[in-house]
């Protein structure tokens, strides 16, 4: 069983507001990543900085950042106490802002796991992509104790600690993670959704 989580908690200063809800080919960026991965896996829910009425239309539980903590580690603390409770095998993250994610996504990172690997992390054009990985349930614990013991409160820090495997994907003719972080990224999304 795969839970995952989209991590929807950017606020999206360079992109010019709330990044979930920014319009991309006349819907919100959100609902292209829901869309994508919603057929993936057996549980989804969305990871935020707070509950908010406008993500209700998207019918999927809200998981609220801790209160002491914010950035995609907040949502993976979330996402792992939801992947244990739901009894999941794996928890899948994937970012808010990557609208071209694969259909196969999931079932290629599964394919990339060893039975001593604790998270898989996708890779495209020789680059990790620390936010679209695999990570096993159990690992909620692990993930207190690092917190506890640094100050270094990053998604990389965290897989540093971990047996982790990686599935490569190709980048061309595009980046399928692609992440929107300006509105020159937007336009260049637009441009592949319209071809």
């Amino acid at each position: 069983m795969i839970a995952g989580i989209v991590l929807a908690g950017g606020e999206g200063r360079r992109i010019g507001g709330d990044k979930p809800f920014v319009a991309l080919a006349g819907r919100p960026l959100l609902a292209h990543v829901v869309e994508r991965i919603r057929p993936q896996v057996d549980r989804l829910a969305l990871a935020v900085r707070q509950s908010d009425a406008r993500f209700e239309a998207f019918g999927l539980p809200q998981l609220a950042d801790p209160a002491d903590m914010a950035g995609p580690l907040a949502g993976l603390v979330s996402g792992l106490a939801f992947a244990a409770a739901s009894g999941a095998d794996w928890l899948l993250t994937v970012p808010t802002d990557a609208p071209l994610l694969p259909a196969d996504l999931v079932g290629r990172l599964r394919a990339a796991a060893l039975p001593e690997t604790e998270a898989v992390v996708a890779r495209s054009a020789g680059a990790s992509h620390p936010t679209v990985a695999l990570y096993r349930p159990a690992l909620g614990g692990r993930l207190a104790a690092h917190l506890d013991a640094t100050p270094r409160r990053s998604i990389i820090g965290f897989l540093e600690r971990l047996v982790l495997g990686h599935a490569d994907f190709a980048a061309f003719p595009v980046d399928p993670f692609l992440n929107l972080n300006t509105p020159d990224d937007l336009a260049a999304a637009r441009s592949v959704l319209s071809s």
